[in-house]
């Protein structure tokens, strides 16, 4: 995961962290107060991690 983005950052540019997820197919990693707190990604990535975890 390359992209990280703040909650700071988050009210200010979510299309472009949307924007982001969607063409790398990477996770956006979010951080508050410098911890990780959530990971943004694009809805067929979190399919594909959704279909992973049912084959499980």
């Amino acid at each position: 995961m390359e992209a990280v983005a703040s909650v700071t950052d988050l009210r200010t540019q979510i299309d472009e962290t949307i924007k982001a997820a969607e063409e790398t197919g990477e996770g956006v990693l979010v951080q508050k107060n410098n911890e990780p707190i959530a990971v943004l990604v694009s809805i067929e990535r979190w399919r594909e991690l959704q279909s992973e975890n049912e084959s499980e």
